[in-house]
């Protein structure tokens, strides 16, 4: 992928369950991920604004793993 990032996290959790489940995403995928984390409000935010971060992730090919609010959906049908 051309992204600058394996794995973007859009979660609230606390940073140590962070660690635990990227060190077990590594240990899987065995290598080192390049990842960040946002919580929502700030992910939110970026979104709206069209921030060149997450334009750059949401174009690229990607996963959705899980989008209980289907935020992502939505903003698809935007066109963003």
């Amino acid at each position: 992928s051309a992204s600058s990032v394996d794995l973007l996290l859009v979660s609230n959790l606390p940073k140590q369950k962070i660690t635990e489940l990227v060190k077990k995403i590594e240990s899987i995928e065995r290598r080192e991920l390049n990842y960040a984390v946002l919580s929502y409000d700030e992910f939110y935010y970026r979104l709206s604004v069209r921030d060149k971060f997450i334009t750059e992730i949401l174009s690229s090919k990607h996963l959705v793993i899980r989008d209980d609010e289907k935020i992502l959906t939505i903003d698809k049908q935007k066109g963003v």
